[in-house]
C-alpha cells in the first residue's frame, strides 16, 4: 500500500472503476468527454483510472487523429464485453467487481484462488475460467504459469486434476478470512486438513470463528515468512525461482510434518493451555472464554482431541527434557 493511501481511498477507487466499467460494458466505443461527464470524475482522477485499467487489459483505447487535438476514445476489452452480454443485468455489477479483484492480483495467484473453491480441475477447465478476466495472451503462456507453479509445488495433480497444495491452501484460506468464501474453500478441502474437516464443530460459535479466522491469517503468515508471499509479486516469483531449483528444500519447509502441525496448532490458539491439561472444565486464570469454549469443543472431537494429546505429550516431554538438563547441569557439572 502506497504511504498516504487508506483504506477509504482504496474502496473509492475500486467504485470509480467499477463506475467506468459499466459505462464501457456495452463493447462500443465512448469518447474520454464522455466518460468525464458521466462519472463526475476530475480529469486528473479519470486518467489515472484509465490508465490503471488500460495496464491491466480491461479496456483499450484509441485516437482519432483528423482533428487536432485528437479526441480519445475507451471501449471494453472485446473478451470481457462478450462474457458481460451473456449476463442479466443485475448480475454484472458483480461480474465487474470480480474482473476488478482479478486485475489486482498476478496470474499465478489468480490460478491458485480459482483451485480454491472448486479442486481436481483440468488444465482447460481452469484456462477457459480465468479468459473471462483476459489475464493471459495465450494459452501458451497460461500453460508456462501452471508449469512454474507445479515446479514450485504450491498446486499438484492428482487423479481428478489439478488441486492446491498444503502450503498454498493456507495463504489462500487466509486472504478470505473471515469471509464466507472461507467456508466454501473449507468444504472443498475438507479431506485435507484437520481443521478444515472439523471446520463445521469449530465454527458453530460465531465468536470463536472469528478467533480462528484471525489465527488462520496468522498460520498464513507463517508460511509467507517462509517465503510463500502471495501478496508481493517480486517475492512471489522468488519463491517460484527457488522451487525450480531445489524442490527437495520446498518440500522440506511446506510439507514436514512441523509445518503442518504448526500452522494447526495457531489456527486453533491453543499452545498457551498445555499446562491446564486435557480435561478443563472451569476457566483458569487469565484465559479468555473463548479459549475455553474452544478448548472444551476440540477435546470432545476425537481427531482435534488425539492431535491435542499427541502435541500435549510433545510438550510435556520438552518440559521433561529441560528439567533433566538443568539437573544434570547443576548437580554434575556446577557443583
Amino acid at each position: 500500500m502506497k504511504k498516504g493511501v487508506g483504506l477509504y481511498q482504496l474502496r473509492m477507487g475500486e467504485t470509480s472503476e467499477r463506475i467506468i466499467l459499466q459505462l464501457l460494458v456495452d463493447g462500443e466505443w465512448h469518447r474520454y468527454q464522455e466518460l468525464l461527464q458521466k462519472t463526475g470524475l476530475s480529469t486528473a482522477t479519470l486518467s489515472k483510472h484509465l490508465k490503471r485499467l488500460e495496464g491491466c487489459r480491461l479496456i483499450e483505447r484509441r485516437m482519432n487523429g483528423r482533428t487536432y487535438p485528437p479526441p480519445v476514445f475507451y471501449r471494453l476489452n472485446p473478451i470481457i464485453a462478450h462474457y458481460a452480454r451473456g449476463l442479466k443485468d443485475e448480475e454484472i455489477e458483480g461480474f465487474l467487481s470480480e474482473v476488478l479483484e482479478f486485475s489486482q492480483v498476478t496470474p499465478y495467484y489468480a490460478i491458485l484462488i480459482g483451485l480454491a473453491f472448486e479442486r481436481g480441475l483440468t488444465a482447460d477447465r481452469i484456462f477457459e475460467g480465468l479468459a473471462k478476466f483476459n489475464l493471459f495472451k495465450s494459452k501458451e503462456e497460461f500453460q508456462e504459469v501452471l508449469n512454474r507453479l507445479e515446479k514450485a509445488h504450491l498446486i499438484t495433480r492428482s487423479a481428478k486434476g489439478w488441486e492446491l497444495t498444503f502450503p498454498s491452501l493456507v495463504v489462500i484460506a487466509g486472504r478470505f478470512a473471515p469471509y464466507d468464501e472461507l467456508d466454501k474453500i473449507a468444504k472443498a478441502y475438507n479431506d485435507t486438513w484437520l481443521i478444515f474437516q472439523e471446520w463445521e464443530d469449530l465454527t458453530g460459535d460465531k465468536e470463536i470463528k472469528e478467533k480462528i479466522c484471525l489465527s488462520l491469517r496468522m498460520a498464513a503468515d507463517l508460511f509467507e515468512k517462509l517465503g510463500l508471499s502471495l501478496t508481493l509479486p517480486k517475492r512471489f516469483m522468488r519463491l517460484l525461482d527457488m522451487g525450480a531449483e531445489n524442490p527437495e528444500l520446498l518440500k522440506f519447509l511446506f510439507f514436514s510434518p512441523q509445518a503442518i502441525k504448526e500452522a494447526t496448532l495457531r489456527v486453533l490458539y491453543l499452545e498457551n493451555v498445555f499446562r491446564f491439561g486435557l480435561k478443563i472444565e472451569t476457566s483458569p486464570p487469565n484465559v479468555d472464554i473463548w479459549l475455553v469454549k474452544l478448548w472444551k469443543i476440540c477435546v470432545r472431537n476425537q481427531n482435534l482431541r488425539r492431535f491435542l494429546e499427541i502435541c500435549f505429550e510433545e510438550e510435556e516431554q520438552k518440559i521433561e527434557n529441560l528439567r533433566k538438563f538443568k539437573k544434570w547441569l547443576l548437580e554434575d557439572i556446577l557443583e
